[in-house]
């Protein structure tokens, strides 16, 4: 039986959120379709991803109001309403579709996730110790943070009726709040604000991002399964769909590391997609078949990401719009190519490119096992009888030296290191 729905607002969210239970033995299941049945296929934890960071706020509720209702007429005990850990995205929407579904239920918000540098002090939201609007997150091509004051943001998105709580405060009853966001600096004070939350009887509506439900099941009763990590193979590819710049810091460990990369221009695959994956795909196969590491990016630079802004402009198409056509055609690329037996371990970077590549190679469910680091899930994706190793992580996520654990991991796996190349990396 589901005992706890995870609804996200993009499939990286998902799955790293999902994660956090999944390493601590309870086993969790993945998911963009929202039709899936509630069962949760013997799964305790079923995570749903909303894909509505990017919608108008409308559309926004109007998922979340329809998923929330289904959820509640199957009797599941306990919602996660998971949150982008920068504040990006409809979080107000996500919020009021829950209240308003489950009437006379507050919300319990604790919005940090301190192993990847996201604090909340005295309910100002922090990213990588700046706060969230002069971060990276307040210059975000498609969803900028312009307010990081957590209340204020609820607010201006139709949520009102939010409350600070400073470490260690309690809940108050009466006092007309309907969200809580708790502080947090450490991973010690987000199991506070759970406890405080459990205490003052706030429990069936949470919400966080993958740091929060890191410390979930020290506080809720789940029953722990034994899991069987997914054979990962010795090969891999990597997919980048993203310009941010934290992932293109990391990129540019790649050739040192052994990788074949290969360049697909963002404003190609949205203005002339079927030109540059029929001019792409033959050197995809060549490199997947001549080394046991490639990278397929749309970005490498700064520059990258702006050839692509002046493409827009110059088309006169929005940068929302054109974004889903490079992530679409990015996926009918690796589709093109990816082998249907013995496929290699598929790592992913942006959750746009991951739930555009889930949905064309046909994978209906995912299910995260552990972690290479925190926010990054290794993960079994499920397509007819077959099964693809996964690891993914967002854009903003991760230090520069992630490619490395990445590659470590898969050599520890593989009992040393990748399967020789048999051309020298370009």
């Amino acid at each position: 039986m589901t005992r706890l729905a995870i609804l996200a607002d993009d499939y990286t969210g998902m799955l790293d959120t999902a994660a956090q239970f999944a390493r601590q033995g309870i086993r969790a299941l993945c998911t963009a379709d929202l039709s899936l049945p509630l069962s949760g296929r013997g799964a305790q934890v079923l995570a749903f991803d909303l894909e509505c960071r990017h919608c108008g706020p409308a559309a926004a509720y109007d998922t979340a109001y329809a998923l929330c209702a289904r959820l509640r007429a199957a009797d599941t005990p306990l919602l996660y309403l998971k949150t982008d850990s920068c504040l990006r995205g409809n979080i107000g929407p996500l919020f009021s579709a829950a209240l308003d579904v489950f009437g006379g239920e507050r919300i319990g918000f604790a919005p940090a996730w301190p192993e990847n540098g996201r604090v909340t002090k005295n309910g100002v939201h922090y990213v990588d110790g700046a706060p969230a609007r002069e971060s990276a997150a307040g210059r975000d091509l498609l969803d900028p943070v312009s307010i990081d004051r957590v209340t204020e943001l609820l607010a201006a998105q139709g949520c009102p009726g939010a409350r600070s709580l400073r470490v260690g405060e309690a809940p108050q009853a009466g006092d007309g709040s309907r969200v809580l966001v708790a502080d947090a600096e450490t991973r010690r004070e987000l199991l506070t604000a759970g406890e405080l939350f459990r205490q003052a009887g706030v429990c069936r509506l949470l919400a966080g991002c993958g740091g929060f439900a890191s410390v979930l099941p020290a506080l809720l009763p789940f029953r722990r399964d034994k899991a069987e990590p997914p054979p990962m193979g010795n090969r891999l590819l990597l997919v980048s769909g993203t310009g941010n710049a934290n992932t293109l810091r990391q990129l540019d460990m790649a050739a040192a590391l052994g990788f074949r990369r290969v360049f697909a221009a963002p404003e190609r695959l949205a203005f002339h997609p079927g030109e540059i994956v029929n001019e792409i795909a033959p050197r995809l196969r060549e490199a997947l078949a001549e080394s046991p590491r490639v990278l397929l990016s749309t970005a490498y630079t700064a520059g990258d990401a702006e050839d692509f802004l002046r493409a827009c402009r110059r088309e006169r198409y929005g940068v929302a719009a054109a974004g889903r056509r490079v992530v679409e055609a990015l996926a009918e690329l690796v589709s093109a190519v990816f082998p249907a037996r013995e496929p290699p371990c598929l790592c992913v970077f942006g959750g746009d490119t991951l739930h555009a590549l889930m949905e064309r190679l046909g994978c209906e469910t995912v299910e995260p096992v552990r972690e290479v680091a925190p926010g990054v899930p290794v993960s079994v994706a499920r397509r007819g009888g077959g099964a693809i190793p996964v690891i993914s992580k967002s854009g903003g996520f991760g230090g520069s030296g992630v490619l490395h654990a990445i590659c470590d991991f898969l050599d520890r796996e593989n009992g040393g290191g990748p399967a020789p190349s048999t051309k020298p990396s370009r």
